[in-house]
């Protein structure tokens, strides 16, 4: 199984909720399309959750010595780290298409 099939099946068939004849259907820019759909909703519903979280973490003032705001609460989950490991996978990922294009 080559490095695309290892990488994309799991996702496919996890997060994307894909069958695997939808899944054989796709070229691989709409999958990537599918993926950073994902990966936004995901982000957006944890956006709010956290502003919630928070709010709900400030009404009790007497308990916190200071507010918390929601970018805090995602931190751990907007790691830098986490950021340039999906920039670093995504051109592997786009190097891989190419080379499929050209026959290599």
């Amino acid at each position: 199984m080559n490095d695309w099939l290892e990488w994309a099946e799991p996702l496919a068939y996890g997060p994307l909720n894909l069958k695997p004849q939808e899944f054989e259907q796709l070229q691989p820019c709409e999958f990537m399309q599918l993926w950073d759909g994902y990966v936004w909703r995901k982000e957006h519903n944890e956006d709010i959750a956290a502003f919630f979280v928070c709010h709900l973490m400030n009404l009790e003032g007497k308990i916190l010595k200071r507010n918390i705001t929601p970018k805090e609460l995602l931190k751990p989950l907007r790691r830098e780290k986490v950021l340039q490991e999906r920039k670093v996978e995504l051109e592997k990922l786009k190097e891989t298409f190419e080379n499929r294009l050209k026959g290599r």
